[in-house]
């Protein structure tokens, strides 16, 4: 079981935290150290070394998205969007109109998280062990982990959200499905004005050619806050075997001349 740290005790550090993460609250922020009767971490050798059958799909490799082959390109745009989301883009539909300089909070630094780091024309990494995957972007060096040791999604109560938001995994037949809820962040969206709220759901499901050169990955989204139903766009990706990820960052400084402001970010 988890102990927490008294939030008096790390006050100045909760909050350092939380601002950093987009509003997060003092209490979500609160230090976690684990004791012996919690579960083993991932990499951990007692987890690692617990017998499981042989994973049905092994995505280790770099994958470099495929525009051409891919639904809507290297873009998600649900199609039917709440009133909520409609009066923001008729809002940027104005300022363009007008001229105006649009919001762009990817070139002000603030992390694109999922879905876009998935498909920004730069490669990603996947390592897979038998308890989890660890997912390197190229851009933005952005890192997922997707959990494969059965854990099931933390308490909403006691997690911090963020732009990756939780994934575990399990497979069907030759497919690789994941499940990712724990979102809720500001200035994190799915591009074009379209934002993500704390209760988006995303299913994917991950195949691969029997070649193993082609990644398929099936996407379904759902927000009942931002847009309506589910948005379902499948993403190709082609296997790169002679690239690595390099180090990347995006600093503020070099990024002075963007007028853009993140002026949407809340919600």
């Amino acid at each position: 079981m988890l102990k927490f740290v008294s939030a008096a005790l790390f006050g100045a550090m909760a909050v350092a935290v939380g601002a950093s993460l987009g509003g997060v609250t003092t209490a979500q922020a609160q230090i976690r150290i684990p004791d012996a009767t919690d579960p083993y971490g991932m990499l951990s050798p007692q987890n690692l070394s617990k017998k499981r059958p042989k994973a049905a799909v092994d995505v280790t490799g770099v994958w470099f998205p495929d525009g051409n082959k891919s639904e809507n390109s290297f873009n998600f745009r649900p199609t039917q969007v709440t009133p909520k989301t409609q009066a923001r883009l008729d809002e940027l539909a104005a300022m363009r109109a007008r001229g105006e300089q649009l919001p762009d909070d990817i070139g002000t630094c603030w992390p694109a998280g999922l879905p876009l780091i998935m498909t920004r024309v730069w490669p990603v990494q996947m390592v897979q062990v038998p308890t989890g995957i660890i997912m390197v972007a190229g851009f933005l060096n952005e890192v997922r982990w997707v959990y494969l040791d059965g854990r099931p999604h933390p308490d909403p109560e006691i997690s911090v959200p963020g732009r990756m938001g939780h994934s575990i995994g399990h497979f069907e037949g030759k497919t690789l499905v994941i499940d990712t809820v724990n979102f809720g962040v500001s200035h994190h969206g799915m591009g074009g004005g379209i934002y993500i709220g704390e209760k988006a759901h995303l299913v994917e499901r991950y195949s691969l050619s029997t070649d193993g050169k082609i990644l398929t990955i099936e996407n379904t989204w759902s927000d009942p806050e931002h847009w309506v139903g589910d948005y379902k766009v499948k993403k190709v990706y082609n296997r790169e075997d002679q690239t690595d990820i390099v180090e990347n960052h995006c600093l503020p400084d070099t990024n002075d001349h963007i007028a853009a402001a993140p002026r949407y970010g809340s919600k």
